[in-house]
This record gives C-alpha cells, structure tokens and sequence, in this order.
C-alpha cells in the first residue's frame, strides 16, 4: 500500500540510521499547515518518532503563526498523539475526525518578540 501512494504523490522520507521508517506528506496552504499523511512503520512505532516529527512541524507552524490541520479514523490510536500535541476535534465526516491546533507561543518566541503577549 504504501509503495502505491508514494508512487502518487511527493512526500517526505522518515529516516533512521539510513532506513526508511515512515512518511510524511503535509502543505502550506496559506494561513494553513495541512498534515495529509504521516506514516510510521508499524516495526518503529512507539518509539516516538511520529511525536518528534510532527513537534518538529508543529513547531515551523507556530513560527509563521498558522493553524495546522489533519483528518484522523475515529478509532486510531495516533487519535492520542494528536491531542496530545494540542489539536482538537472540529467536526467529523463518518468515521474521519477533522482535527485542527491553532499556533502556540512559547516562552522562548515571547522573550524574543516585543509583538507578542506576554
């Protein structure tokens, strides 16, 4: 399946130590990050991979100050990931959880930006 889709579509390799463990499809649409697709190898999954990839993203979102978006299965486990990381439900198609988190300001972004609330 996976070998299918990245013949489709452009995305970014997921490496460790040379290997290709995942993928990771996303864009910057605007005033938007869409997450279209992170995917992490079922034999590397729990090793926190997914949590630094998508901080990392989360991270770039937050400096252009833009919502980042992504759908979800209902009955995903990554579901918990995703809250954790701060989205939340916004509406639902069926069994699809549309999940958006809207920028974070960090400590570090306040102390160097006189433009943003302390």
């Amino acid at each position: 399946m996976h070998h299918r889709w990245l013949d489709r579509r452009d995305p970014q390799v997921i490496e460790v130590d040379g290997d290709m463990v995942g993928v990771l499809d996303h864009t910057w649409s605007g005033d938007r990050l869409e997450i279209d697709r992170i995917a992490v190898w079922p034999r590397c999954q729990r090793r926190g991979l997914g949590t630094t990839v998508l901080t990392d993203l989360l991270t770039e979102a937050d400096r252009r100050r833009v919502d980042a978006s992504l759908e979800v299965f209902d009955i995903n486990p990554a579901r918990s990931l995703y809250e954790r990381l701060g989205f939340v439900e916004v509406g639902r198609d069926g069994h699809k959880v549309l999940m958006r988190r809207p920028p974070q300001a960090s400590s570090s972004a306040r102390a160097s930006d006189p433009c943003l609330p302390t």
